[in-house]
């Protein structure tokens, strides 16, 4: 086994005494420090690098240590800031001044600008939806216009109507449970007045062949098991193209995911134009949409004055102000969902 005590020798920053002593404390606690070592001698570089001469370790000096050097791939950065995060939060919980540095993603961020369908699109969609011929697949006939309505009027993630399940559905009230959101956190879905007729017309031809915690959009194969996505998606570029609908290929779209952009936009115009207070009414569109918090929704709300710039009017500078935030770049992380 190659001897590492020549690598320990190469610490010789301010805070290499600390570190040689964290990586003591690993290696007795039964932890491998090979690794280790060569992720933490790139810190200690770094401190060197900057010539640090207190054993104090700043916000900016944090944000300059997760900066993506050059060449380096995106998992080296991850583990190299992973460990720097640890043995930072070790000396902080021994009294030392310094500031970790935040967690950093080993996935490279996707950018994209999502599809808003206009009222033409949406028309020339459904009616490819519910004209296309399924042939063998004709239980996909009445899948199909139930689950992109649900998907385009009330917002939600592809994932979270696939996993409705027979008991999440009450057929009298027109209310859905989603149970299994991104977030975790359970909410509510209110049909409105067709798509109640909708769900009770498929609930009648297909419920009965159902147990209670069985989706309601099973497979092609099997009853316990859900449509899958990639059967979704297939079926969605064929309506886009037989709508007359560009598709620019994957993460360009337009894409699945783009109808809930759509019904949240769409949703915001009709709160502005109905003269609601958007700061309240940020607040009830995020628990609709299933988001943690409103920061998700400002993107919306600014593609909604965007589309349609008579809104803007109707804003007030306070809420004006926090959409300048956002920046003028329409591009948005593909996370934001």
């Amino acid at each position: 086994m190659e001897n590492i005590a020549h690598y320990l020798e190469k610490f010789s920053s301010v805070l290499s005494p600390e570190i040689l002593e964290y990586l003591k404390i690993r290696e007795k606690s039964g932890y491998t420090i090979r690794t280790l070592i060569f992720k933490l001698l790139a810190l200690d570089r770094f401190c060197n690098e900057r010539q640090l001469k207190e054993k104090i370790f700043t916000r900016e000096d944090a944000e300059a240590y997760r900066l993506l050097r050059n060449h380096e791939a995106l998992s080296t950065r991850y583990n190299r800031v992973c460990a720097a995060k640890l043995f930072f939060e070790w000396l902080l919980l021994r009294g030392y001044q310094v500031i970790p540095p935040r967690n950093v993603s080993n996935q490279k961020q996707i950018y994209f600008i999502p599809h808003i369908y206009t009222e033409e699109e949406r028309i020339a969609y459904f009616n490819a939806v519910d004209s296309y011929e399924y042939g063998q697949a004709g239980r996909c006939a009445i899948i199909m216009p139930l689950l992109f309505r649900l998907l385009a009027c009330n917002g939600l993630r592809l994932g979270e109507a696939l996993s409705i399940r027979k008991c999440d559905v009450d057929l009298d009230t027109g209310i859905i449970k989603l149970s299994k959101t991104k977030n975790g956190a359970e909410r509510y879905c209110i049909l409105n007045d067709d798509l109640l007729s909708l769900m009770r017309s498929y609930a009648s031809k297909t419920f009965y062949q159902i147990k209670d915690h069985d989706a309601i959009f099973w497979g092609l194969k099997a009853l316990n098991n859900s449509v899958s996505q990639g059967t979704i998606h297939s079926y969605h570029v064929e309506f886009l193209h037989r709508a007359g609908i560009p598709y620019n290929g994957e993460h360009k779209g337009p894409r699945v995911h783009d109808w809930r952009w759509t019904a949240a936009v769409m949703s915001c115009k009709q709160l502005i134009d109905s003269g609601k207070d958007m700061h309240n009414s940020l607040i009830y569109l995020a628990q609709w949409l299933g988001h943690s918090d409103v920061s998700s929704c400002e993107y919306y709300l600014r593609y909604a004055t965007m589309l349609f710039p008579y809104l803007c009017s109707k804003l007030d500078d306070t809420l004006e102000k926090a959409l300048k935030s956002l920046g003028d770049s329409l591009e948005v992380p593909e996370y934001v969902d």
